[in-house]
């Protein structure tokens, strides 16, 4: 998959690699998944959880979760992801609802999930939207 280093493609491979280059150097998934995160407003506290006719069967508190992936995946993916599609996001594009932002009950001590993802971002050498770009 390299050439001479990591950075440097192997040019005997047929991938198209301009695809997914950018000055010749590999995007990799990680880089822009972490730019999703930024979206975190997309983030709501409740969501319905249907059943096939699209009925509510109960309102699920995401906290009360404790992000439990046993219990979401007893539940089923379809049923979550019909409940929170099916959401209103109140506050989309103004800002992140609040008690995601101070996310301390987790950690014991105040927690801003939204400057801590741009700052891990940062230390992982993801550059900003605009430095991408250009």
């Amino acid at each position: 998959m390299f050439g001479e280093n990591a950075l440097e493609i192997n040019p005997g491979n047929t991938y198209p690699w301009p695809l997914v280059t950018k000055n010749g150097k590999p995007i990799t998934v990680s880089a822009v998944m972490a730019v999703v995160y930024r979206f975190h407003e997309f983030i709501i506290p409740s969501f319905p959880i249907k059943d096939q006719n699209n009925e509510t069967l109960w309102e699920q508190n995401l906290f009360e979760t404790s992000f439990n992936s046993t219990g979401f995946l007893n539940v089923g993916l379809e049923r979550i992801l019909a409940g929170a599609l099916s959401s209103h996001i109140p506050d989309f594009k103004s800002g992140v609802d609040e008690s995601f932002r101070s996310a301390g009950i987790y950690r014991g001590r105040p927690f801003d999930i939204v400057v801590s993802s741009i700052v891990h971002e940062r230390e992982q050498g993801l550059p900003t939207f605009n430095q991408y770009f250009h």
